[in-house]
């Protein structure tokens, strides 16, 4: 009976230990997809302002030089760092028509495809899929301009994205020593933030539930899969089953 109890005792234990530790895990989950989401917000609505403003409309609408320099100053704006490599405005059609001086990379990714994808809606912006190209990860941050509700065009700026391993690992020790993928919502490219990967090491859905899987080194592992707020992004938590249960 002693024996009967300990079994008992030590399962109820695992059980609430494990209920415990999927808790930690849907909240680091939301946690991480909503800090990811507050910065892709701030990014979209520097470049929304800029879509609205009447040089840059009328740039797009009439093509007449008076409106050029004006245009050119609201690219120029979306420039943060060396990390943003590209700021261009682009017709509906995906053509450029204008390009910002601080550019430093001409990212050759098709502008339809980009834009199509995003489905984007007129006075709207957002984060779109991250590409790769020449070994290096870039992502669009697009704004539609438009006069009354008709589309003329895009401000476009591509941003590098890169992180340091020792950026991602403290990160990553913050969080308990979880692994941290961000992906495509067609699953078209992942990430583990310093470089690109094949693919997520499982197949998960957004079904709000966790998925349990056996990881290459026969370890059995729990995660889960959120969308990232104004993206087209979705980023992944993990951890070794045996953490969430240590608690």
């Amino acid at each position: 009976a002693i024996t009967l109890y300990g079994l008992t005792n030590y399962y109820s234990l695992r059980k609430v230990s494990y209920i415990v530790g999927k808790d930690r895990l849907n909240s680091l989950s939301v946690q991480l997809s909503s800090m990811l989401g507050q910065s892709a917000q701030f990014l979209i609505k520097v470049a929304h302002t800029s879509a609205t403003k009447e040089p840059v409309v009328q740039f797009l609408k009439t093509g007449r030089g008076e409106f050029r320099e004006g245009a050119l100053t609201e690219l120029d704006k979306q420039y943060r760092d060396s990390t943003w490599v590209s700021m261009e405005l682009v017709d509906s059609a995906g053509r450029r028509v204008l390009r910002s001086g601080k550019s430093s990379v001409n990212v050759s990714i098709n502008i339809k495809d980009v834009v199509s994808f995003m489905h984007l809606a007129p006075d709207s912006a957002k984060v779109g899929k991250i590409y790769l190209e020449n070994r290096t990860m870039y992502y669009p941050i697009v704004a539609a301009v438009n006069d009354e509700k008709r589309v003329l065009g895009y401000i476009i700026s591509w941003k590098r994205l890169e992180s340091s391993p020792k950026a991602v690992a403290q990160l990553s020790q913050l969080m308990g020593g979880a692994g941290i993928y961000i992906g495509n919502v067609d699953n078209s490219f992942w990430t583990d933030v310093i470089k690109p990967v094949p693919g997520l090491p499982f197949k998960g859905k957004l079904s709000g539930q966790l998925v349990q899987y056996t990881d290459a080194g026969t370890n059995k592992m729990v995660a889960k899969l959120k969308m990232v707020p104004y993206t087209n992004w979705l980023v992944a938590v993990q951890f070794p089953e045996k953490t969430l249960l240590e608690g």
